[in-house]
């Protein structure tokens, strides 16, 4: 996901950049070497109806900066290639609450130990993420913790997934 610092406007008040996290009502915006701390503009979240967070991690914006400090208001989302989303829980249930955006691919990371190995979770993603057109893989780590009897289980395990095309 590369992004520029590339002025829309002539004054360079506008520029494009990546959400990188979102908390509260303030995104970070990666523009080239800087993060800006941002918020979205209020015509978004009177639009967006059917989805609790109409901006997610990953999603390509563009900013107009403040000119009394350097933060920056959203003003632009640009389209999605994909997005890893759920049905929300609570009082807006069944909105849409979007998870991550343009995402390249997805990686599970799963402990042979502390905590053990999570078929059930691991299996939910890889769903989702063929739901949404990503790629997933599985990477098994703290294998200096796996013991001679644990071996059978987490080559059962591994093999299982790696015959499913899973790297």
């Amino acid at each position: 996901m590369a992004s520029s610092s590339t002025a829309v406007d002539s004054d360079a008040t506008h520029l494009d950049g990546v959400v990188t996290s979102s908390t509260g009502s303030w995104y970070d915006v990666q523009v080239g070497d800087r993060t800006i701390p941002s918020r979205l503009r209020g015509k978004f979240r009177l639009t967006e109806q059917d989805v609790t967070n109409p901006v997610a991690v990953g999603d390509r914006v563009t900013i107009r900066m403040a000119e009394e400090d350097q933060t920056g208001f959203i003003t632009e989302i640009h389209d999605r290639t994909n997005k890893l989303s759920r049905r929300a829980a609570g009082p807006r249930e069944g909105q849409e609450h979007i998870l991550v955006a343009n995402v390249d691919r997805i990686w599970s990371v799963q402990a042979v130990r502390l905590p053990a190995l999570n078929a059930r979770f691991l299996d939910r993603l890889l769903v989702a993420a063929a739901a949404h057109d990503i790629s997933a893989g599985l990477i098994i780590n703290k294998i200096d913790l796996m013991t001679e009897a644990d071996k059978p289980d987490v080559m059962d395990f591994h093999l299982r997934y790696a015959d499913l095309g899973y790297p």
